[in-house]
């Protein structure tokens, strides 16, 4: 199970470059406007894992603890339906392995033309904090 999620968990991006990802795709559609943009972290609690017998002492050592972490970005933006829509399948193409975990897309009062989006995504890792953010 430990180098299963090892081997998941690599294909991730890390914690610290996500935020700066999302920016940086932000930054090249001019016509989104960033209104709020959180982040969080919180522990994913996994069922112990019993450990490899050991070859010197012949018998089963006790059980690893095993935790994971979810490092997740909530972004609040603002602007048209296909500006945020390229923005999204920026994202998606990036190269980057990352979980989508909700998208909420509010119509203003201008119509289409002027839409409000509050998107989450997360990553995880086996490091507790936010690392270089």
């Amino acid at each position: 199970l430990l180098g299963a999620i090892n081997s998941d968990t690599a294909s991730l991006i890390r914690p610290a470059q996500m935020k700066q990802l999302l920016r940086s795709l932000l930054q090249a559609q001019p016509k989104l406007r960033l209104l709020a943009l959180e982040s969080f972290s919180s522990p994913l609690a996994l069922p112990s894992v019993k450990a490899a017998a050991s070859p010197e002492a012949g018998k089963e050592q006790s059980a690893v603890p095993t935790m994971l972490y979810r490092h997740g970005v909530k972004l609040t933006m603002e602007g048209g339906f296909f500006d945020l829509l390229t923005y999204l399948q920026a994202v998606q193409a990036s190269g980057w392995k990352l979980y989508w975990d909700s998208l909420n897309y509010e119509v203003g009062m201008e119509g289409h033309g002027q839409a409000r989006i509050t998107l989450q995504m997360y990553t995880v890792s086996q490091e507790a904090g936010w690392l270089g953010v």
